[in-house]
């Protein structure tokens, strides 16, 4: 097996750039999302705030730990007046559940 020399700041400028672009499908199907459901492009920017979130634990945490922040998030988000199955639907797009 050929052994690879990577140092920490490519590792990082790698991931970090698989993360954006992970990122930027998640905002386009969450807009597909909103559109089903006729949200205003005011509350908009609230559900892809609550994606990006959610995208953001999703990369961080694993096993109990992410289940656990995935429902806070989403307690967060109801609770300032977003709608809950929409909010689901789009942590179903991260395979979450809430």
């Amino acid at each position: 097996m050929q052994k690879i020399n990577v140092t920490y700041g490519q590792l990082k400028k790698f991931m970090d750039k698989k993360k954006l672009k992970s990122q930027d499908k998640l905002v386009k199907k969450v807009k597909r999302i909103l559109d089903k459901h006729g949200i205003m492009s005011i509350q908009r920017v609230a559900y892809l705030d609550y994606a990006k979130e959610l995208h953001k634990k999703w990369w961080d945490f694993k096993g109990k730990t992410l289940n656990k922040e995935v429902k806070l998030v989403f307690l967060k988000w109801n609770e300032r007046g977003l709608d809950g199955n929409v909010l689901s639907k789009i942590a179903k797009l991260l395979y979450l559940k809430v």
